[in-house]
């Protein structure tokens, strides 16, 4: 019986855990997407939310689903799930997964260059010692914490403006490429 119980809480930590984990990597997204600027035509319409796609990933992740209905530059988020790019006209964000980011990159063309903030999650790899190219933001392992890359030369080639608080605390990619 003891036993029972000693594994059960070993279960729930584990989940807490990860409950955790993914309460931060969502507070990041948030907080990345409140220091991001569009363009003014990006936004069609006035009332239109921003929409953050998930691209080939279940909205299972309820850590994600609080970003739901949350505001940033004045809209409110809208999270949705993608399987393909050919879905992501209307997306203002779109957040990849490790396990996606091969698909992603495959389905990517020299017309995608639109003001679409790209958020990659590497947060379950030890190290990312390259970035893409194509990818605005990748949430990376810092230690035994989360931290972030911007690939500062993309995000303005496609229109995106980044305040300087958020790049403050990034690492910049992409400038020399």
């Amino acid at each position: 019986m003891l036993l029972l119980g000693i594994t059960t809480l070993s279960n729930a930590q584990a989940e807490l855990n990860v409950d955790c984990t993914a309460q931060v990597k969502a507070d990041f997204i948030l907080n990345i997407i409140r220091f991001v600027s569009w363009p003014d035509e990006s936004h069609k319409q006035q009332n239109a939310p921003l929409l953050l796609c998930l691209y080939r990933a279940p909205l299972r992740n309820h850590a994600i689903n609080i970003i739901d209905g949350k505001k940033a530059s004045g809209k409110t988020i809208n999270v949705v799930m993608i399987n393909s790019l050919s879905m992501s006209q209307s997306c203002h964000i779109i957040l990849v997964s490790k396990d996606a980011i091969g698909s992603f990159v495959g389905e990517m063309h020299p017309g995608l260059d639109r003001p679409m903030l790209t958020i990659a999650d590497f947060t379950e790899q030890k190290s990312v010692h390259a970035f893409h190219r194509d990818i605005l933001v990748t949430l990376v392992r810092n230690g035994s914490g989360i931290g972030f890359q911007v690939n500062l030369r993309k995000s303005r080639q496609v229109g995106l403006r980044m305040s300087s608080k958020l790049l403050k605390l990034a690492t910049i990619v992409g400038e020399g490429s």
